[in-house]
């Protein structure tokens, strides 16, 4: 004969299988989440000065180095004195740019990461010349929008995309 207790011990040991086996199969949105990585890049000349704005590429970051960041607005500005000439000049860009989704649909695919670089050049992305010139890519992002003053570039990949644009400081 049974006693009490030995049927409470089967009572929890069998509450406790179903919690562990209810718990696995629960689906983990870290796995299926949608991830997008940028990374800040300079040629020419190296920026004295970055304000990244955003926490998603610390104070102290690497160049070529790629940070998690999440879909959204950002604005990032930076400038720096190069030697162009034969004398010294100063430069600064604002960069506002966009990470969005291409489709909601698949914003919670499987092995589908982003990855997206920002050039930090004192000519904007590029040098201008080769923009006049009929260029209509930079860097595998497509230009939108020219002027001395303005760049609009966008680059989308397999369901992220995002959209650049370099405003020169006077």
């Amino acid at each position: 004969m049974k006693t009490k207790l030995t049927k409470i011990s089967h009572l929890f040991l069998l509450l406790s299988i179903m919690l562990v086996f209810v718990t696995s199969c629960q689906k983990s949105y870290e796995v299926y989440s949608r991830r997008t990585y940028i990374a800040l890049a300079w040629d020419y000349s190296k920026p004295t000065f970055i304000d990244a704005g955003t926490y998603a590429i610390p104070s102290r970051f690497e160049y070529n180095e790629f940070y998690r960041i999440s879909p959204g607005f950002y604005h990032l500005y930076y400038e720096g004195t190069e030697y162009y000439h034969g004398r010294y000049r100063d430069f600064a860009w604002d960069m506002d740019y966009e990470i969005y989704y291409l489709d909601e649909e698949y914003s919670y695919s499987r092995d589908y990461d982003s990855y997206f670089t920002l050039e930090l050049n004192p000519f904007g992305p590029e040098m201008y010349e080769s923009v006049k010139s009929g260029k209509t890519e930079i860097s595998g992002y497509k230009v939108l929008e020219y002027s001395p003053e303005k760049i609009v570039m966008e680059k989308l990949s397999e369901v992220v995309g995002i959209r650049v644009t370099y405003n020169k400081r006077k």
